[in-house]
């Protein structure tokens, strides 16, 4: 990126010493390689696009400017050259413009509280006495008022991407903090994802720490990327709780204060908060499990923490990932992602690799095993909760039964192999009080080895439940 000074355009960033800047310093992939149409030739003028010495105006949040056109072969660059009236304000009580995309072939601009179509080459259909229709161009821009797709919009630049639908459609995707909604507007019309799919509970309990964070790359903020692959709309959050009082080894804290101590060890890199357990002065938190109990990071009240995953195919929110990157970028047909803690210069291709396996660089790597969750809450009334019948490869890792009124944990050591790949498996009781699991609803995680490959493809619940009846009086 080395630019020919001029008369009217003297030496201005990014030209230094004798246009070396940017110059590659080792072999790189060429596909990710320097662009040489950008490179001044061809005796084309191009006027510089910032002046460092000029007053600008900067609280034009709400703004759209426009440049002249260009006509072909010109050797002027007239898409540098702005006129004073070519300049739309878009509605104030909006809120300032988040993004701007070109959806289908149309400019679509998303506000804080709006997202609308605009137009730019505006025509006008007249119907003739044949009853046929005439289109008349009248070549203006940004002449009409745009139209609203959806009174829905974002706060967050990096929540905002296109998609591809299985009908091979732009669809656009957002996050709406204000409305506690992730929002997809495509050629079926605009939705709203939490309320289709019934996640509207979750997303407002889980977006409160992000608000006003808008830098994911900096560790706070909300990023996204679409995986054409697997035809994925992935939005990764990452926030925590403000205000909370650092640990000092002379004050006093009692019972119950949160305290915020050190940071992550993990691949997280998130401050740790730490809830006290007694009335306790100079009680190191991190070397004290007596007087101090860690924050988790799926705790909401302190967290929004979380890669959660939207499938095109299915139409349905399907999973959470483990990685929680900084920040995406479009590769081929996935992404590539920066290691989030040490060699953070080293980018990852997503979908290669080991299973389960993330930000491998020799020595160090991120690593979980899968599992996934099933909740049995019918018929009405308490169940007793018996045994898991599976269908799969292997036996089940683990197998996790929560009720309300305890937690307990069968390893695969306990599943018994029966025909073909069914498994039986007996739910054990819970340890602490140690009594059989029973309650309105149960919470199954099914934990498998990210070592051993398995597949479940069914699974049903052998339960006892206490139906009660019912007399009209």
């Amino acid at each position: 990126m080395f630019r020919k000074p001029t008369p009217t355009s003297p030496d201005v960033f990014p030209e230094q010493g004798q246009g070396l800047w940017l110059t590659k310093s080792e072999p790189i992939d060429p596909r990710l390689n320097y662009n040489q149409g950008y490179t001044y030739q061809n005796g084309v003028t191009s006027s510089r696009t910032f002046d460092a010495n000029a007053n600008y105006q900067t609280d034009w949040g709400n703004a759209i400017v426009w440049s002249n056109p260009q006509g072909a072969g010109s050797n002027t660059d007239s898409l540098r050259i702005f006129l004073p009236n070519d300049i739309k304000f878009l509605d104030f009580k909006d809120g300032y413009i988040t993004d701007a995309r070109n959806i289908n072939n149309e400019l679509i601009t998303v506000q804080q509280r709006n997202t609308l179509r605009q137009f730019f080459n505006s025509t006008s259909i007249f119907t003739t006495t044949e009853g046929s229709e005439t289109v008349l161009g009248d070549g203006a821009v940004m002449n009409r008022q745009g139209t609203t797709m959806t009174k829905f919009g974002s706060d967050h630049k990096w929540s905002v991407f296109v998609g591809r639908s299985e009908r091979g459609f732009d669809v656009l995707y957002f996050i709406d903090w204000q409305n506690k909604a992730a929002c997809r507007l495509g050629y079926n019309g605009n939705d709203t994802l939490e309320e289709i799919n019934g996640m509207k509970s979750f997303f407002a309990n889980n977006l409160q720490w992000v608000w006003n964070e808008d830098k994911p790359a900096n560790g706070q903020g909300i990023a996204a990327v679409f995986n054409q692959r697997y035809r994925e709309a992935m939005w990764t959050l990452r926030g925590w709780k403000k205000g909370v009082v650092e640990w000092t080894g002379d004050a006093l804290f009692n019972t119950g204060n949160p305290v915020e101590y050190g940071m992550s060890t993990g691949f997280e890199n998130v401050p740790n908060f730490y809830i006290a357990l007694t009335d306790n002065t100079g009680s190191q938190p991190d070397l004290n499990p007596l007087d101090w109990a860690q924050v988790p990071y799926t705790d909401s009240n302190y967290y929004n923490l979380y890669t959660i995953i939207f499938s095109e195919f299915k139409n349905q929110f399907q999973a959470f990932h483990s990685p929680k990157p900084l920040i995406y970028a479009l590769f081929e047909n996935g992404y590539i992602v920066p290691r989030p803690i040490s060699n953070t210069s080293q980018l990852y291709l997503a979908n290669t690799g080991n299973l389960c396996e993330w930000f491998n660089d020799g020595s160090t790597s991120l690593t979980s095993d899968a599992h996934f969750d099933a909740v049995i809450n019918q018929p009405p009334g308490r169940k007793n909760f018996l045994n898991i019948i599976a269908e799969s490869d292997q036996a089940i890792t683990e197998i996790t039964c929560t009720t309300p009124t305890g937690v307990s944990f069968t390893p695969a050591s306990d599943a018994k192999q029966r025909e073909g790949n069914e498994w039986v498996v007996p739910i054990r009781w819970s340890a602490a009080p140690r009594a059989d699991m029973y309650g309105d609803w149960a919470v199954f995680r099914f934990r498998m080895s990210r070592t051993l490959y398995n597949k479940v493809n069914s699974f049903y619940c052998r339960l006892r439940a206490y139906v009660a009846r019912v007399i009209n009086s």
